[in-house]
């Protein structure tokens, strides 16, 4: 599913192997992908995709950090 976080952004929450990937116009600050116990795994900085393939299977967030705000948006990893 292409999940629309406002008129400008997109973030691609299809369940996922190797990679999540995010289309967006907006300057992305920081991504983070959270487990659902709230930790933070993984992070990085200004990229449009964030790879996942270390992640065990299960449920996870990714959190988007920009200027005009933070979206959050659960995923699968199988």
């Amino acid at each position: 599913n292409l999940k629309h976080l406002n008129l400008l952004e997109y973030i691609l929450t299809l369940p996922s192997h190797d990679m999540q990937t995010i289309e967006t116009k907006l300057t992305m600050n920081k991504i983070s992908i959270i487990d659902m116990s709230g930790r933070t795994i993984l992070e990085c900085q200004s990229s449009s995709s964030i790879q996942i393939e270390a992640l065990s299977e299960g449920m996870y967030q990714i959190c988007i950090e920009t200027d005009q705000g933070v979206y959050r948006e659960k995923f699968i990893k199988q």
